[in-house]
């Protein structure tokens, strides 16, 4: 089922039946799983009686099979929705069930069924070769499926996110804000009213990527965002800051090591891309990077040059191998480093 379906039946009101949410975007999952359980539940004076939930793998099949059949008190119909559930890694007499119950929907018309899977939870291979488990439930439930969303298709939902808010944010500010927060849509939904209420607070009409810089939280999606900003723009006092920061948060110096060479692996691609003709389009494209982040690498890479680069790679695995067998280790080695190559 697709969304545009999903939206007709809703608009429709003829909703009755089994569904699964699955994929790995749980913001959307919730999403659409709440629009149905309001276009079920017609008043929240009887939602006790009109919805029943379930959680986890661990679940009273018998007191489900109950929830299924109990009609529903003044309202069309009664909701009953079971979260966080792993498919595919029910036991096989459980998946047999839950098709019985999908199979004898007949007897309970009045009842919507909903299944929130975890993120891998339900495996719906491809279009051309579906899952066994996608063949075998999608003739019983409606399946809709929602990964996570493409760089652009984010910036747009920010934008529109942006709007609703009566609040105006340009492309410098939405890219900034993708790379700083990462994709994960809950964290950004909540970025964004922050962002907003601090706009409203100075009574300002837009946000701007330094806005976003100074209000919005980084997340450890690509390391650690002010420790990476900072070796990219090669500014030491900037690098030392941060530093001092994580030292303060209590991060292993070993932790940091390790966003350092995930820093300079990531520049290191990028060199090596270069080296060959690459354009930065087939960069974004081949290492799944940001388009922002891909301009910022290629802009530290011309900067520093590949060699030195690849020696700092070398140095950094040299300094790793030595803090675990025995040699030098805590922040002094990092802090050499640093200062010897930014």
């Amino acid at each position: 089922m697709t969304v545009t379906e999903f939206n007709g039946k809703l608009k429709s009101g003829d909703i009755g039946g089994f569904y699964i949410f699955s994929g790995e975007e749980d913001y959307l999952k919730e999403y659409y799983l709440n629009l149905l359980k309001n276009a079920a539940i017609s008043s929240d004076g009887f939602m006790m009686f009109n919805y029943t939930a379930f959680d986890g793998m661990d679940v009273d099949f018998g007191a489900m099979r109950e929830a299924l059949y109990a009609p529903p008190m003044m309202s069309e119909y009664r909701f009953v929705e079971w979260k966080y559930c792993n498919i595919d890694k029910l036991k096989e007499s459980q998946r047999e069930l839950i098709e019985t119950f999908a199979k004898n929907r007949d007897d309970y018309p009045t009842t919507v069924f909903a299944i929130f899977t975890v993120a891998d939870g339900f495996d719906i291979g491809t279009p051309k070769r579906p899952s066994k488990n996608f063949k075998r439930f999608s003739k019983d439930f409606n399946i809709l499926t929602f990964d996570t969303s493409t760089d652009s298709q984010l910036l747009v939902w920010l934008k529109k996110h942006f709007q609703s808010e009566g609040i105006d944010a340009d492309a410098a500010a939405l890219n900034m804000l993708l790379f700083r927060v990462g994709h994960s849509m809950r964290i950004l939904s909540s970025e964004v009213k922050k962002l907003c209420f601090y706009a409203k607070a100075n009574n300002l009409g837009a946000v701007s990527a330094k806005d976003v810089l100074e209000v919005s939280s980084s997340t450890d999606e690509g390391g650690d965002f002010d420790l990476s900003n900072a070796v990219l723009d090669g500014n030491i006092r900037s690098v030392y800051a941060a530093l001092a920061s994580l030292k303060a948060d209590g991060t292993d110096a070993g932790a940091v090591l390790g966003m350092l060479e995930r820093i300079y692996t990531e520049l290191a691609q990028v060199a090596m891309l270069l080296d060959e003709g690459r354009e930065k389009g087939d960069i974004d494209t081949l290492l799944k990077f940001h388009p922002y982040k891909t301009q910022r690498i290629i802009k530290c890479v011309n900067r520093v040059g590949s060699k030195r680069i690849y020696r700092c790679i070398d140095l950094l695995r040299q300094m790793d191998a030595a803090s675990k067998s025995g040699g030098v280790s805590g922040y002094t080695p990092v802090e050499i480093f640093l200062s010897q190559n930014i």
